[in-house]
């Protein structure tokens, strides 16, 4: 069979026409159809953080149910729980005080004011009627100055400064009460007649009608400003062991078993430690605050001039001398032996606790002499028991009776420190100043000044914290 053979022929074109249709028909037509709608819309998707967390391993907290749902980092602390349990009681009680306290009920206080500067509120000056035999001006100078504990009350007291002999005039102590709506400046509340000018004032801590004052001739004394008839509580009478100096400051402290006591420091080198309790009959403790210095044979006297004591330790105190010394002193130093042992000891008349204080410094070599010299004096007053009053009564010297509380000395200031102050925001700071112009803040633990500066070029006599 051959195969096929087929190509493209290329020939004349052939028109084959319809035998039947002669016309192509055809027709025009329009449509129309509804407008599309079209809208635009925007749309934004929320912003994505990422956070991660830390969850502690199972293992950790042993049990997971009892897994703590907030980690709050505390631990219990047993200090803190018995701190709180201390500080909680005086706290409430403190805050019952404020509540039941008048003191500011006629003080408006004006949140937006700012006051950059100081103003004088009040001068206060007595100008009432005086006593027949007034000097022609006791109001010559104001001595010293002091406020009562609950801040309503500010006494002052009058006298001469440059005197340099023993006083001849009488003098006054004036006190005004500031939040009186009728307060009178030229018209104290309480105007007292005294044989002598103040030296130096201290009201009690927690009794706001207590007012104690230190005289020019050495007499420490006590008002209540509450009393009706009398105001002096009691007064010190001059001996062998008391001030024969003017008392350059006073003030109280509080000591474990016998409440405030007040304590008296004079330009005669002594500390003396008094009570109301016995109407200043006779000091509960006393001090020579310098040692014993001699100069060509002679024994020189370096008197006190300023002291303070802790607020954490109320038997710890700093003793500033006229001749610059600067000392850490305490209550229960250098003592030979305690007062339980003196009671423990075997004698025909038992001791008072006050009375075996005032043996705890009295050397070896003078002791059992005098202890029992003391035990004679209490059997021939007919005493049930050994009290301080006995105890002077044998007449010690005074050298003997009072020894030295100084444990630490300080870097001295080359003039009189007339003030010091420990700080209430830290225990173991305080500060001096003296006459050569400069505070100083010390370190209790430090005999060097931690910070010494000089805010004038004239002497200083008082700063506060």
């Amino acid at each position: 069979m051959l195969p096929a053979d087929f190509e493209d022929v290329t020939g004349p074109a052939l028109d084959l026409p319809s035998t039947w249709r002669t016309s192509v028909p055809m027709a025009a037509a329009a449509a129309q159809t509804d407008p599309i709608q079209m809208t635009h819309q925007r749309t934004q998707e929320p912003r994505v953080s990422t956070l991660g967390v830390q969850t502690g391993m199972e293992e950790d907290y042993g049990d997971a149910a009892t897994m703590p749902l907030v980690n709050t980092q505390f631990v219990e602390s047993s200090e803190l729980t018995a701190f709180l349990l201390h500080s909680t009681p005086m706290l409430e009680e403190q805050l019952l005080r404020n509540v039941s306290s008048t003191a500011f009920d006629e003080h408006d206080v004006s949140w937006e004011e700012e006051r950059d500067s100081v103003e004088c509120m009040h001068s206060l000056k007595h100008r009432g009627p005086l006593w027949a035999s007034a000097p022609q001006n006791p109001f010559e100078s104001c001595t010293c100055v002091a406020w009562n504990a609950s801040g309503t009350v500010i006494a002052a007291a009058y006298g001469p400064l440059d005197r340099n002999d023993w006083a001849l005039n009488e003098s006054m102590l004036c006190t005004w009460s500031i939040m009186r709506r009728k307060l009178d400046p030229a018209k104290a509340d309480v105007a007292l007649q005294l044989q002598d000018c103040l030296t130096s004032l201290a009201f009690h801590p927690q009794e706001p009608a207590l007012l104690a004052g230190g005289s020019f001739n050495g007499d420490v004394l006590v008002w209540d400003l509450g009393a009706d008839d009398d105001k002096l509580l009691c007064k010190t009478v001059l001996n062998a062991y008391t001030h024969h100096e003017p008392v350059q400051q006073l003030t109280w402290t509080k000591l474990p078993g016998q409440g405030y006591v007040l304590c008296s420091v004079s330009a005669d080198g002594k500390m003396l430690v008094w009570s109301p309790a016995n109407k200043l009959r006779e000091p509960l403790l006393g001090f020579r605050l310098p040692p014993a210095s001699k100069t060509a044979g002679k024994a020189m006297i370096e008197g006190g001039a300023s002291v303070a004591f802790s607020h954490e330790d109320p038997t710890t105190f700093v003793a500033g001398l006229e001749a610059g010394q600067l000392m850490k002193c305490s209550l229960i130093a250098n003592e030979l032996r305690t007062a339980e042992v003196v009671r423990m000891q075997r004698s025909d008349v038992p001791w008072s606790a006050a009375a075996a204080g005032l043996l705890t410094r009295v050397p070896a070599s003078h002791y059992h002499r005098l202890k029992l010299r003391v035990e004679k004096e209490a059997v021939i007053a007919k005493e049930r028991e050994v009290v301080p009053r006995a105890v002077f009564a044998a007449q010690p010297e005074p050298a003997m009776l009072f020894g030295s509380p100084a444990t630490f000395s300080y870097e001295p200031h080359s003039g009189p420190v007339y003030c010091t102050q420990f700080s209430p925001f830290h225990r173991n700071v305080f500060l001096s100043v003296s006459t050569d112009s400069s505070v100083r803040i010390f370190n209790a633990l430090a005999p060097r000044p931690c910070h010494v500066t000089e805010p004038c070029v004239g002497s200083l006599f008082a700063a506060s914290w």
